[in-house]
Formats: C-alpha cells, structure tokens, sequence
C-alpha cells in the first residue's frame, strides 16, 4: 500500500499577512454596525441634501 505524504508546507497565520502599520489602525465602523433604519435614514437625508442642492444651483443658473 502506498504511503500518504502529507502536506509539509503549513499556511500563514492571517496576523502575519498583514503589515505591522494596519495591525496599529482601529478598525472602522462599518455599514453593518449601523441598523438598517438609521443607516437608510441617513441615505435619505444625503440624498435630499444633495437634491435640494442641484434644485439651488439649477435655479441660479
């Protein structure tokens, strides 16, 4: 019966795939950490902001 070799090269911890600078950097918030509503409240908001923008600068033009 023929002998099984097994895989000698072992996979890098992921703490050594990064670089020493981001390991320094706190992780940002993402969307994810905001609920659903108030993440979507917030699109909202930009999104009239930006609108109400456009409307102002269309009517000086």
């Amino acid at each position: 019966m023929a002998t099984i070799r097994k895989n000698t090269t072992r996979a890098r911890p992921k703490s050594d795939t990064k670089s020493k600078a981001a390991k320094h950097v706190p992780p940002m918030k993402s969307k994810s950490a905001m609920s659903a509503p108030a993440f979507l409240d917030k699109l909202i908001e930009s999104k009239v902001d930006q609108a109400i923008r456009l409307l102002k600068d269309y009517r000086k033009s």
